[in-house]
This record gives structure tokens, sequence and C-alpha cells, in this order.
């Protein structure tokens, strides 16, 4: 059997625990919001850098993640 790492946690994940999202394969449980934890799926979520973000956060996080890159470029 094939055990691939979690993307967030690091440890194996098996078959019927498995998710793959954004080129990488995730536990179910840390399958999560990177802002808000909130529990995610494969039809609700929106990614930014290969980082899991809920529909309800994706616009906040936009505007912080651009207002900072303007901040570390000037």
């Amino acid at each position: 059997m094939n055990v691939q790492p979690c993307a967030r946690c690091g440890y194996g994940v098996y078959p019927a625990e498995k998710i793959n999202c954004i080129d990488q394969t995730w536990h179910k449980a840390c399958f999560h919001c990177e802002i808000c934890k909130m529990m995610l799926t494969v039809n609700n979520f929106i990614s930014h850098e290969k980082k899991p973000y809920c529909q309800a956060r994706s616009l906040k996080t936009s505007a912080k993640v651009f207002n900072l890159g303007k901040l570390f470029h000037q």
C-alpha cells in the first residue's frame, strides 16, 4: 500500500481518510481553512499559494496577502 504524507501534519494518509486537493494529499480532518479552521471539502474551498481557505475568508485573505505583498516590495 502506498501511503503518502499529509500536506498539513506530515503523517501518512490511508485511503479511507484521504482527500486529494491542490495537488496534495490531506487527511479529511487536516483539510480545513487556514484562518478559521472550518472543515472543508473538495466542493467548498478556495486555494491560495497551495493552502485551503473557506469561501467566506477568501476575499479577506486575498486583501491581506496583497497588502502584505505591497508592504514587503516597497
